[in-house]
């Protein structure tokens, strides 16, 4: 296990993972960016703050940082939304996850009457 610097600020970084994906900040990442690419990411995942400079070179063991006196700051549950579903009968709109196969205002169970709705990122 790596030993600890000390905690001034350049010498400590944050480590996020998900079983999928990674990602620490660095000089020119800092926390806001970490957790915005493990949201675009779209897995649920752990934080870290790991008390030694971004480049060091340490053990991950099961997605954790092996590094003494490395803190969890928790998991986070990435906001997922279902696919928006648009009846072509009824002209409502609807989550997905809330009825997958019937129009929940009209009953509408042709797929011909229905598409999924997209944005642009």
């Amino acid at each position: 296990m790596t030993e600890i610097n000390n905690n001034q600020p350049h010498n400590l970084h944050f480590f996020a993972a998900s079983a999928f994906d990674w990602c620490m900040s660095t000089p020119d990442r800092d926390l806001r960016d970490v957790i915005y690419i493990m949201e675009k990411y779209g897995y649920n995942y752990n934080l870290y703050l790991v008390p030694v400079p971004h480049d060091t070179d340490y053990n991950i063991d099961f997605f954790q940082p092996q590094v003494e006196g490395t803190q969890w700051l928790g998991y986070f549950e990435v906001n997922k939304k279902g696919k928006q579903v648009h009846c072509l009968k009824c002209d409502h709109v609807w989550d997905e996850r809330e009825s997958p196969y019937v129009c929940p205002q009209c009953g509408n169970t042709d797929k011909e009457q229905t598409v999924y709705l997209t944005t642009q990122d």
